[in-house]
């Protein structure tokens, strides 16, 4: 079900009406073969979207959709006129591309088609702050051969934590506002069981000073816990709902 359109500052609503059909039905019109969604991801004061295409049919379907080259293959509505969802304002333009990018996907399969990364905070020179409140986000269908659908999601901008509330949650050594707060510490100390699986291990970066220095005190000692290993060690501290945390991923 589509959430109910929300009017905030710099928010475009949901159109009250079906789209047609290369610009995008909404989901429940059951003529479409194709359904576009969103799906957010939380880092802090970031936002990725993922556009997600979801073949409905029962057959392989393929279709052409625009090169848009430096920016990804679907656009957005929702966030203002001329919001840079993809941050490409000052990229230049792509040499060598094809014109089109063809896209297939399986019988009822799920597919990616695109990711873009919003700093709520704004990225200069290409993105302002957002103000806090409810935004309506929607994929723009690209136009190609096959009918597709589309469906909103609310992106939610909070307010901006008080002086006073940060100083309050930067006592918490895993509270973070953005990724560049977070960092992977796994010191080893003797007689400390460390971390046999490898470092996963993410805090507050103004806090990893501190936690090394009383590691030596504060760690597990023997008999040390018997581990299977089943994941490998992170490669980067993100901020994910404003905790510290480990990934395998570079952070965004």
């Amino acid at each position: 079900m589509s959430p109910t359109p929300l009017e905030v500052p710099g928010s475009v609503p949901a159109p009250s009406e079906p789209e047609h059909r290369t610009e995008g039905h909404r989901e429940n019109d059951r003529a479409c073969t194709i359904v576009l969604s969103i799906d957010i991801q939380e880092f802090g004061r970031t936002r990725k979207l993922r556009v997600q295409a979801r073949n409905r049919t029962g057959t392989t379907v393929s279709f052409d959709v625009p090169e848009r080259c430096p920016n990804g293959p679907i656009d957005f509505e929702g966030l203002g006129p001329g919001y840079d969802y993809y941050g490409t304002c000052a990229s230049g333009a792509c040499v060598g591309w094809a014109p089109t990018r063809r896209i297939t996907i399986a019988p009822h399969d799920v597919r990616t088609l695109a990711e873009a990364m919003v700093m709520l905070d704004g990225r200069e020179p290409c993105t302002k702050p957002l103000a806090p409140g409810r935004y309506v986000v929607r994929p723009i269908a690209p136009p190609t051969t096959v009918s597709i659908c589309t469906e909103e999601v609310v992106l939610v901008v909070p307010e901006p934590l008080s002086e006073a509330e940060i100083r309050e949650a930067s006592k918490d050594p895993y509270w973070c506002q953005s990724s560049a707060d977070c960092v992977l510490s796994c010191p080893s100390a003797p007689g400390c069981c460390g971390d046999p699986c490898g470092c996963r291990h993410a805090i507050n970066v103004r806090h990893r000073d501190a936690y090394e220095a009383n590691y030596p005190k504060t760690c597990d000692r023997p008999p040390c816990p018997a581990v299977a290993c089943a994941y490998q060690p992170a490669i980067s501290a993100v901020c994910l709902n404003n905790r510290c945390v480990g990934t395998r991923t570079l952070a965004p």
